[in-house]
């Protein structure tokens, strides 16, 4: 009884002596009360259960909860009040930051970058064309300039170029191969009176020999300031010819043989060249003397007996040339041209 009443000092014990007691005075039965039995281990050791019975808690991951956002003070706008969130002001400002973060100098290096990439691709675009291109062949000077003196490479047999008509054939021999001398020989031979209508091929050979000029080196003393790539195109056959259209009136024409595949070469060759007075680098033709320098006169188109040619005329003197087949013809007459054009084979 003691220890009950230690630990539990509100607690009433009854006995039997006061039981009677009270059913005597009131006389009654015996009270029945209910008796609460109180463990004592459940207070001694419920502390001991516990820390027995604890399990370790489950984790739960929540995301914090986010506090409203505060409403900023309105902002009016005309006369509409604007309310800004907070998120809205943050976001501004942090442009604002990355603005402000911005390097100058990578704003500088990006544009000398593109103005670089610019610069290269414009150059390239203007050098491109020019490496791609072929080559066009240049126009001689305006003025003639004297050459070395060539070296000869005669040949056994005489050049020539079939015609549909007979032609006389007159060798001229050359000490050497100069301009000068040919020139000399054929004025002595051309400025002789002859029937109208007489047809003379003159041959070129190397005096004391039987040896003939082959066009390559013919075109090197009748043409000798003419372009190297000219030149080059010139085969070896080719026609000296005098034509007399009256027995005082002579006229002397050339013939050329191209080399085979060459052709178009020579036809831009001679295009570009007559801008460069193409005539002043033939002076041979010219009988008994040269034109003069012309003035604002230029080549034109012309068709001779259903043939194309182009045609210039200085001072009252011709100048006429055309690409038939393989061969160029060069004539100061139309005349003696179209002779020439119409009985070439």
């Amino acid at each position: 009884m003691a220890e009950i009443n230690e630990y539990f000092p509100s607690a009433r014990i009854r006995t039997m002596q006061s039981d009677l007691k009270s059913l005597t005075e009131t006389g009654g039965s015996v009270p029945i009360e209910k008796e609460i039995k109180i463990a004592k281990e459940d207070y001694l050791f419920q502390e001991q259960k516990q820390a027995a019975e604890i399990k370790p808690p489950e984790l739960e991951i929540s995301s914090a909860p986010q506090a409203p956002e505060a409403v900023l003070p309105p902002q009016k706008i005309g006369s509409v009040e604007m309310f800004r969130a907070p998120s809205q002001v943050e976001f501004s400002q942090a442009a604002v930051i990355v603005e402000d973060k911005i390097n100058p100098r990578l704003i500088i290096g990006l544009g000398a970058g593109l103005v670089l990439i610019l610069g290269l691709s414009v150059g390239f675009w203007m050098i491109y064309p020019k490496i791609t291109q072929p080559p066009v062949a240049v126009s001689p000077s305006q003025t003639p300039l004297p050459t070395a003196q060539p070296t000869p490479s005669p040949s056994p047999e005489a050049p020539s170029i079939i015609l549909k008509i007979q032609a006389q054939k007159f060798p001229l021999a050359l000490a050497a191969l100069d301009a000068d001398e040919l020139s000399q020989k054929l004025k002595v031979e051309m400025l002789l009176p002859e029937a109208t209508s007489t047809l003379i091929s003159f041959e070129p050979k190397l005096a004391g020999g039987n040896e003939y000029l082959p066009g390559s080196d013919l075109i090197k003393i009748i043409s000798p300031n003419s372009l190297i790539s000219f030149k080059s195109l010139i085969d070896k056959n080719y026609l000296m010819l005098g034509f007399w259209e009256s027995s005082n009136r002579p006229s002397l024409s050339l013939v050329l043989s191209t080399k085979p595949e060459s052709i178009d070469t020579a036809k831009s060759i001679a295009k570009s060249w007559e801008s460069a007075n193409m005539e002043e680098y033939f002076p041979v033709i010219f009988l008994p003397q040269i034109p003069e320098k012309r003035k604002a006169e230029n080549f034109k188109d012309v068709i001779i007996k259903g043939i194309p040619a182009r045609i210039i005329v200085i001072n009252r003197q011709t100048f006429v040339y055309a690409f038939i087949n393989n061969y160029l013809v060069i004539s100061p007459s139309e005349k003696s041209f179209e002779l020439i054009a119409t009985n070439l084979q």
